[in-house]
């Protein structure tokens, strides 16, 4: 029989709980210093100020530390992306887009390029790549909503939702590409780029 995966064990007092998302903290940091092959357990705990021992007793293994890790950062990603959904209230399309954007890269909850320089190569291996994919797609029909909402001279949602697809999945393999070669990230820049691909494929007049 194929072996069930490990998971973290669930803290139920607040200390716990407290020890063991300074564990995930300490993770993230070291994979952001060192990458995720190099991070070893003895060197998290040591950052998170805890035993190896008391390491283990919430996350044993690995692999379970490096997916609370990615849930970790998903998770955050997902509450910066859902606030800078609140941007796009009125004005016109340009100033929707640009504050949409300026809130989204701007969050500290975003996940840190040089965190994510690292864990794009995991992702698979940790068994979150279909996660991703589909709270990405999650995040495109939000906004696409979202949009026609503000915006409906935009045109039928059928529409905007997918040049959402087209622009979100191209920005998206654009950021982890130039992440992965570019140290540092130049954020501004590509927040430059992503404004005026959205507002020229989301303007553009529809045929069908």
């Amino acid at each position: 029989m194929p072996r069930r995966p490990r998971t973290p064990r669930q803290p139920k007092q607040e200390r716990s709980r407290f020890l063991a998302d300074a564990v995930v903290e300490a993770a993230a940091r070291v994979v952001r210093e060192v990458g995720w092959s190099r991070a070893k357990v003895g060197r998290i705990a040591k950052v998170a100020g805890v035993s190896v021992g008391s390491l283990y007793r919430y996350f044993p293994g690995r692999d379970v530390l490096l997916g609370a890790v990615i849930d970790r950062a998903l998770a955050r990603d997902s509450e910066a992306f859902e606030a800078a959904l609140q941007r796009l209230d009125g004005g016109t399309i340009e100033e929707s887009l640009r504050s949409f954007i300026d809130a989204l890269v701007g969050d500290d909850r975003l996940t840190d390029p040089r965190l994510l320089r690292h864990l794009v190569d995991v992702l698979d291996a940790a068994g979150r790549l279909e996660t991703v994919r589909t709270l990405f797609d999650g995040m495109v029909r939000r906004f696409a909503e979202r949009l026609v909402e503000t915006h409906p001279e935009l045109g039928p949602i059928a529409v905007v939702e997918r040049r959402s697809h087209i622009a979100f999945w191209g920005l998206r393999s654009a950021f982890v590409a130039r992440v992965r070669v570019e140290d540092p990230f130049d954020l501004p820049a590509f927040r430059e780029d992503a404004e005026v691909t959205l507002h020229a494929l989301l303007r553009t007049p529809a045929t069908r």
